[in-house]
């Protein structure tokens, strides 16, 4: 249930007429031991709840008054931050009580992962579930099965940067540094991290190609592949490069980015205008754990590399080596798109550097890392390029 926009005499409403009366008080704090629970929290309007009700509220409203009152400087801190404004003072109880779950998560994360800075981030005041809903949505579709040519093992960079066809797993690579990707970008609140991920790694083979980088258009992508892809429902950089292969990529000042508030907007042709950006292909670069090594050296000779990610535990990073020690790593669980832009060593860790598309204002400038070598959060199943 959406607390959001629930009114007071709705939340009473839901628990059933009041059968605690006057019994309880403002002082009494969640009792497990009582048929009936009062939970007087900041998150919500007090009300009466029925223990099974109050159980079933987000765990951060299920949390009484002293986290909610040690929350507040925070929470105040937050909407300075990031600008959040609230339209009812009901949604920013629930706002608070969903901030006070994600700092929680963000504790146990720094807890366990000493390489990594979680915290305070601009999506703090999302459920786990809705932020998912969001900005998680990489759809999955057989990477066993597909039988697709594996990259071959050609120095396209190699034109342009000799230097890179001697490059080894122990050397570190920063694509960004060499002038072959484009500014951060930001998906909004729209599912459409397919769109970035696709554009990226086409940007990236088309500079090696020519000498020339072009931020192109995910709006096109996002508008008119209507395909397999689902605009901001999700897609997939595989069906992507199908429709790129076919119909060529405008470039993004031509047809800019409009799907941030969640609504994929309709085709306008009129704005994909000429030159195209095409492709004449796409490889598979690896589709399994054991395939993680071979990544870098594509990454070396041929540019950024596309790739899925289970990424839930990015919702509260900030900064270092993300190296969560649950994190599933099954294609199953590839949720969404990124695009690795390098790979390096730092304090004795290996990581890879990974462009996201959730703007300049997130993680390491819009960029994270993340171990190597171990298959972290299945970086290594679903990795594909585009041969131009």
């Amino acid at each position: 249930m959406n607390f959001s926009f629930l009114s007071f005499s709705a939340l009473i409403a839901f628990a059933g007429a009041d059968p605690c009366g006057d019994k309880y008080t403002a002082a009494t704090k969640c009792d497990a031991d009582k048929a009936c629970t009062w939970c007087k929290c900041s998150a919500l309007p007090s009300a009466c709840w029925t223990l099974a009700n109050a159980k079933a509220l987000p765990s951060g409203v299920y949390a009484c008054d002293s986290k909610a009152e040690e929350a507040s400087p925070a929470f105040a801190e937050f909407k300075r931050k990031f600008n959040k404004v609230y339209s009812s003072e009901a949604q920013e109880k629930v706002a608070l009580a969903t901030f006070i779950g994600n700092m929680e998560a963000a504790k146990l994360l720094n807890n366990e992962n000493t390489t990594a800075t979680y915290g305070m981030t601009k999506f703090m005041d999302i459920s786990a579930a809705d932020f998912k809903k969001m900005y998680l949505n990489r759809r999955s579709r057989g990477v066993a099965a597909r039988n697709l040519p594996m990259w071959n093992g050609e120095c396209t960079a190699c034109k342009m940067f000799p230097e890179m066809a001697n490059v080894t797993a122990a050397d570190a690579v920063d694509w960004v540094s060499k002038g072959a990707v484009t500014k951060v970008k930001d998906q909004g609140q729209c599912g459409s991290c397919w769109s970035f991920g696709t554009t990226g790694d086409i940007e990236g083979t088309t500079f090696l190609a020519t000498s020339k980088l072009n931020s192109l258009s995910e709006q096109q992508l996002v508008a008119c592949d209507t395909g397999e892809d689902q605009g901001c429902n999700g897609g997939l950089q595989e069906d992507a490069f199908v429709y790129v292969e076919k119909n060529g990529l405008t470039g993004e000042a031509d047809y800019p980015y409009t799907a941030g508030g969640g609504k994929s907007g309709r085709c306008e042709k009129a704005k994909i205008k000429a030159p195209l950006t095409k492709i004449s292909s796409w490889v598979q670069v690896s589709k399994s754990a054991a395939g993680e090594e071979g990544i870098k050296a594509a990454l070396a000779k041929s540019g950024p590399i596309t790739i899925g990610i289970n990424a839930g535990h990015l919702q509260t990073y900030k900064s270092g080596i993300s190296d969560p020690i649950v994190c599933r790593s099954g294609e199953g669980a590839l949720d969404h798109a990124v695009m690795i832009v390098g790979y390096g060593t730092a304090n004795g860790e290996d990581y890879w550097k990974i462009k996201n598309s959730w703007a300049k204002d997130w993680g390491e400038e819009g960029y994270f890392r993340i171990k190597s070598g171990v298959n972290k959060c299945g970086v290594a199943v679903d990795a594909v390029h585009s041969v131009v």
